[in-house]
């Protein structure tokens, strides 16, 4: 939908608050969201709350503060920078070697996770729309899917090319990442392997033991560096049942060996001294 904030129009997803259409703002103008949010008001002058909803065509105006008052800041600024100033070089003066700390500024990311998408490849115009209006937002955002893409629409079940409508939608909405699901296996052993020579995403899986015959591109882990230099690694770890496979026929995984989850989890334990985060 669309929004006007100071007349200046914003695309976003519908749902959105009226935080996320002010940080896609400062985005567009280039700039970063002050710590103190900005106070917001609608088109007759009524205070907006920033977690209030929108709806399309909603005009909204950040407002800012008068010049007399900007002055004085700034003229406060400038006594408070001299004083500070005044006590680096008094420290200086005193044969210190002392340097004045700086604290780390916080880095965030953003996850957008799927699962059990099933080939529901109608719904991926709106879904594709969503998720360009959040990286306008977000820029450190990560596309991951749990897995189970695949099975549930005769669409994509029934294509020559068994499987790929699906897989052809998720690389161009850029997927960073997909777990192998239990219906992945659905295709066949040749129509897996098929699937992750197309994805131009990697799947993974931590407790699988690939086939000697074939080339299945199957990775246990992947870290995500995002553009603000935060690493995250991403393990999958797939559920098998008692009889030791996932849930799906015994020829669709032969010559796959499965592992045990939990026990295989802690032997991906060394990724935290690689990265910031550890996803499981």
């Amino acid at each position: 939908m669309k929004i006007f904030i100071n007349d200046k129009e914003i695309t976003i997803h519908r749902g959105a608050k009226v935080l996320d259409v002010i940080r896609a703002y400062y985005a567009q103008q280039g700039k970063k969201l002050p710590c103190q949010l900005p106070i917001v008001s609608d088109a007759y002058g009524n205070s907006v709350a920033h977690d209030g909803e929108l709806s399309e065509g909603n005009h909204l105006y950040i407002k800012t503060k008068n010049n007399r008052t900007m002055k004085t800041i700034s003229t406060k600024l400038k006594v408070i920078s001299g004083i500070v100033l005044l006590g680096i070089s008094l420290m200086m003066g005193c044969g210190t070697s002392r340097r004045v700390a700086e604290l780390p500024k916080a880095r965030t990311i953003e996850i957008l996770a799927v699962n059990d998408m099933h080939a529901a490849i109608d719904n991926f115009p709106r879904f594709a729309f969503m998720t360009d209006s959040l990286r306008a937002i977000y820029p450190n955002l990560i596309l991951v899917s749990g897995g189970d893409n695949q099975t549930g629409n005769p669409a994509n079940d029934q294509y020559p090319e068994k499987g790929m409508p699906i897989i052809e939608l998720m690389n161009a909405v850029n997927f960073d990442l997909s777990a192998v699901g239990n219906h992945e296996f659905d295709s066949r052993l040749e129509g897996f392997e098929h699937i992750t020579h197309k994805a131009e995403f990697d799947f993974l899986s931590g407790n699988i033991e690939l086939p000697n015959e074939g080339d299945f591109r199957v990775k246990p882990y992947k870290i995500v560096e995002t553009p603000n230099g935060l690493k995250t690694a991403f393990v999958s770890l797939l559920d098998i049942n008692p009889n030791g496979i996932p849930d799906t026929h015994p020829d669709n995984v032969k010559g796959f060996m499965f592992y045990n989850p939990f026990e295989k989890a802690q032997e991906y334990l060394f990724l935290t001294d690689s990265s910031n985060l550890l996803i499981m």
